[in-house]
C-alpha cells in the first residue's frame, strides 16, 4: 500500500488537500461557536444601552440593569474560563502555521514541486484559515467590549444629570463603580488581552521571524 502511495504523487496531493479541507471545516465551526456566543453577549449589552437611552430611568429600572449587567459579566467570566485556552492555542497555531508555510516556501523555493498549483492552493487555504480565526475572534471581542463601554459612558452621563434623584444617582454610581473596578475583559488564558493592538503586535512579531528566516536563507 505504501509503495502504491509513494508512486502516486497525485494521490498524495488529494489526501493532503482532503486533510486540510476537513481540518478547515472543523475549526471554522469551532470559530463559529465562539463568535456566536460573543455576539449574543454583545446583543444583550446593546439592549441594556437601549433601555438606558430610552428615557428617564428610575432606581427600580437601574437595579434591573445592574443585575442584568452582573449576569452578562458572569457569563463573560465563564466564557473566558472555558474558551481562553482554546483561543490561546488558536493564536499559537496561527503563528506556527504562518512560520511553517512561509519558511518552507523560502527554504524549498527551488523545488519544482513547491511551485505546483496544488501546493499553492493548499498553502493559501491553510494561511487564510490560520488568519481567519484570530481576526474574527478579536473583532467579536472588541465589538462586545465596545457595547459594555457604552453602558459605562451612558451611566456616567446620566449620573451628572440634575434631573435624577439621589436614589437614582446612587444606583447609577453603583453601576459605574462596578464597571471601573471590574470591567469585562477577554484574555487568552490570562497571558494577554484579546484586542486589536495585541493582534497587530502578534502579526508584527510573526513578520519579524519571517525576516529572520529570509536573512538566514541569504547567508
Amino acid at each position: 500500500m505504501l509503495l502504491i502511495l509513494q508512486s502516486n504523487e497525485d494521490l498524495w496531493n488529494i489526501i493532503l488537500f482532503t486533510k486540510v479541507t476537513f481540518t478547515t471545516i472543523v475549526q471554522a465551526l469551532h470559530y463559529d461557536v465562539i463568535c456566536v456566543l460573543l455576539l449574543i453577549v454583545k446583543e444583550k449589552a446593546r439592549l441594556v444601552n437601549k433601555s438606558l437611552m430610552a428615557g428617564e430611568v428610575k432606581a427600580k429600572q437601574l437595579r434591573k440593569v445592574t443585575n442584568f449587567y452582573n449576569e452578562l459579566h458572569d457569563f463573560i467570566r465563564q466564557f473566558s474560563g472555558f474558551y481562553s485556552w482554546q483561543i490561546l492555542l488558536t493564536f499559537l497555531a496561527c503563528f506556527l502555521n504562518l512560520l511553517y508555510v512561509i519558511g518552507f516556501k523560502m527554504l524549498h523555493n527551488d523545488d519544482e514541486r513547491i511551485a505546483g498549483v496544488t501546493w499553492t492552493l493548499v498553502a493559501s487555504v491553510s494561511v487564510f484559515h490560520s488568519l481567519m480565526g484570530p481576526f474574527v475572534i478579536t473583532f467579536c471581542c472588541d465589538t462586545t467590549k465596545t457595547e459594555f463601554r457604552k453602558i459605562f459612558k451612558i451611566c456616567y452621563n446620566l449620573e451628572q444629570s440634575a434631573v435624577y434623584t439621589n436614589e437614582d444617582k446612587k444606583e447609577l454610581k453603583l453601576l459605574v463603580e462596578q464597571f471601573t473596578t471590574d470591567p469585562p475583559v477577554f484574555t487568552a488564558a490570562g497571558f494577554f488581552e484579546i484586542n486589536r493592538s495585541n493582534l497587530m503586535s502578534f502579526f508584527s512579531s510573526t513578520a519579524m521571524y519571517v525576516l529572520v528566516i529570509i536573512q538566514l536563507r541569504n547567508q
